[in-house]
């Protein structure tokens, strides 16, 4: 079952990530007024993916075959070092 909302926010104090901001150490990535429209939105993408109505539309979408090469070749170089 996926979170709420809600609960990303309360992930996102439990996990005190150390985060700046233009030299600006901030207290809460959940509450900062600067980060409120990017934590929202993604709140509300957890909140959408709760909506049974909206169930159809929340599958998780294959990865394009470029981003399947990057990686495959990424892990390759990684393995002969």
């Amino acid at each position: 079952m996926f979170m709420s909302g809600n609960d990303f926010r309360d992930s996102l104090r439990a996990y005190k990530p150390s985060v700046y901001v233009n030299g600006r150490k901030l207290r809460s990535v959940a509450a900062d007024a600067e980060l409120a429209p990017g934590v929202n939105a993604i709140g509300l993408t957890y909140d959408y993916a709760l909506k049974p109505e909206l169930a159809p539309q929340m599958v998780p979408m294959p990865k394009p075959a470029a981003a399947r090469r990057k990686i495959k070749s990424a892990a390759g170089k990684a393995a002969k070092k």
